[in-house]
């Protein structure tokens, strides 16, 4: 039951990510919560932009913010203040031993691999290039075990 939310919440963060009436809003115009909660959890990183959705009548604040390093980190925060979820492009060395073992067995190579937390939730979306096959995209929890799978089959 804890796969079945874990994979339906990250398949809702995608389709938030993608929603039609999406606002690009400028940091000032979100609300004093949101801001704080964007503010606190930048990292010391600089707010790429902000983007208000309208999902069924809810509003979802979502911030993209570049790292140093060249690594991003998006925030889902709502209107409150409360952070819903954070995804941030993490290297492969910073992915748990158990999630580098099973992209291993796979084959291929990490293209990108994100870490996703919500709440005391943490899992790991991977695009895993394949060379003559069809690449994958894997959702995987800390200890390596795939949630998800599908192939992407524009491989160019």
């Amino acid at each position: 039951m804890k796969t079945s939310s874990l994979i339906l919440n990250a398949g809702l963060c995608a389709f938030l990510s993608l929603a039609a009436g999406a606002k690009e809003i400028k940091l000032s115009d979100a609300p004093a919560a949101v801001q704080a909660t964007i503010k606190a959890n930048s990292r010391g990183g600089a707010v790429d932009d902000v983007e208000q959705i309208q999902i069924k009548g809810s509003t979802v604040y979502i911030a993209d913010i570049d790292l140093k390093g060249d690594h991003d980190l998006t925030l889902r925060i709502d209107p409150e203040g409360t952070l819903l979820q954070t995804k941030e492009d993490i290297p492969l060395a910073s992915a748990p031993e158990p999630v580098r073992e099973a992209l291993k067995k796979l084959g291929g190579r990490v293209d990108d691999i994100d870490k996703i937390t919500e709440g005391d939730k943490v899992s790991y979306a991977v695009d895993l290039e394949r060379r003559g096959q069809p690449d994958l995209n894997l959702l995987l929890d800390p200890a390596g075990k795939i949630l998800s799978q599908t192939e992407d089959k524009d491989d160019d």
